[in-house]
C-alpha cells in the first residue's frame, strides 16, 4: 500500500473469501494496479467466488506510471500537457488510466469486461509495445467478464456523447510512461534538470537525488549480500531472483514471508516502495527452507556495518 502496513496476498484473498461466505456481494470485479500485481492472485484465488480480477502486470513484472513530465516533439502529451508545477510527476497509472478512459469512451451497456480486455483496448495500451509497459492479466471467474461494464460502473452520463471522443485516441497512449519503481527518480532528475544553474534549488535537488540513488544501491547490495551468505556467492543471486511457474503462488508459507520481511527490516531498515521489489527474494528464502534463526543471524551480519 502507499502507506501503512504491508498487505500480503493471502490476507487479501482471505478477506475476499469471507466476503463471499457472508453474502456481501453477488459478483465482484477487482482491478489491481501495482508492480507484480499478478502475484496477489496467481495460484491463490479459489474457484466459486464469482470474482473477476484484472491486474496491471504479471507476477514478476513492474507496472508503469503515465502522463509523466512534459510533452516534447518525440514524446508528446496525450491531450493537454500538465502545468509546469507537475513536471517530473506522473499524473496517473498506465493500467488504471487505460481501463478508466476506455470505460468512459465506450457504451457501457453494450460493452463487456471481456470485450474491454480481449479486444486489447486495455491490454494493448498497457503493454505499450512492452518498451514502457506491462502485461495485463486476468484471474478468477472469467464468466463474470461477459457482463456489461454498466453492471458494475453504471451507465454513461446521458450528457456524454461517445462520438465526442475519438476512441482510437485511447487505444494506445502517446504520453510518456515511467516504471513505477523509478517515478521518484524521474521526479528528482526533472527537478534537478529544471533548476537554475548555480542555485540553491539545484544544489538541494542534486543532494536529494544522490541520497535516493545511494539508498536504492544500499538495499540492492544488502539483499545481494544476504543471498550470498545464505546460498553462496555463485547461487545467491540465482535463488533470490528465481520465478515460479504460472499458477504457482509466490511462497508456500505466507506466515514465513511476513515474518522474514519483518526480520530483514528489523536489521536493515524499512523497505521503501523501491525496496519492496526484493520481497520475491525473501519469499524464495522461505521456499528454500531457511530457518528463522538463520535468517535473523544472516540479516544481522548483512546490515551490521
Amino acid at each position: 500500500m502507499p502507506s501503512g502496513e504491508l498487505v500480503f496476498a493471502h490476507d487479501l484473498v482471505n478477506v475476499l473469501k469471507k466476503k463471499h461466505a457472508s453474502g456481501t456481494y453477488d459478483r465482484l470485479v477487482f482491478y489491481l494496479e501495482t508492480c507484480e500485481s499478478g502475484s496477489m492472485f496467481d495460484g491463490l484465488l479459489p474457484k466459486g467466488l464469482n470474482i473477476y480480477v484484472m491486474t496491471a502486470s504479471k507476477p514478476d513484472e513492474d507496472s508503469y506510471g503515465t502522463y509523466c513530465g512534459e510533452g516534447t516533439p518525440n514524446i508528446p502529451c496525450l491531450g493537454q500537457c500538465p502545468p509546469r508545477e507537475f513536471h517530473g510527476i506522473c499524473l496517473g497509472d498506465l493500467f488504471s488510466v487505460a481501463w478508466m478512459e476506455d470505460s468512459d469512451v465506450q457504451d457501457r451497456k453494450t460493452n463487456s469486461l471481456h470485450g474491454q480486455y480481449i479486444r486489447e483496448r486495455v491490454a494493448k495500451r498497457t503493454a505499450a509495445n512492452l518498451t514502457y509497459g506491462s502485461h495485463v492479466k486476468e484471474y478468477g471467474a472469467k464468466v463474470v467478464s461477459f457482463d456489461s461494464l454498466a453492471a458494475f460502473m453504471g451507465e454513461t452520463s446521458k450528457n456524454h456523447s461517445h462520438d465526442s471522443v475519438d476512441a482510437k485516441l485511447f487505444s494506445t497512449s502517446s504520453s510518456r510512461n515511467v516504471d513505477q519503481r523509478n517515478t521518484e527518480l524521474f521526479y528528482l532528475f526533472t527537478k534537478h534538470k529544471n533548476a537554475p544553474e548555480g542555485s540553491d534549488e539545484k544544489y538541494e535537488a542534486r543532494v536529494k537525488l544522490n541520497e535516493v540513488i545511494s539508498q536504492r544501491s544500499q538495499v540492492d547490495n544488502n539483499v545481494k549480500h544476504l543471498g550470498e551468505l545464505l546460498f553462496g556467492v555463485e547461487k545467491g543471486n540465482e535463488v533470490l531472483h528465481s520465478v515460479r511457474p504460472a499458477g504457482q503462488p509466490l511462497v508456500d508459507n505466507w506466515d514465513c514471508l511476513e515474518s522474514y520481511v519483518k526480520i530483514f527490516e528489523a536489521h536493515c531498515g524499512k523497505l521503501t516502495v523501491y525496496g519492496r521489489k526484493h520481497v520475491r527474494g525473501i519469499a524464495n528464502i522461505c521456499n528454500a527452507g531457511i530457518t528463522s534463526d538463520k535468517m535473523a543471524a544472516m540479516s544481522a551480519q548483512t546490515c551490521s556495518s
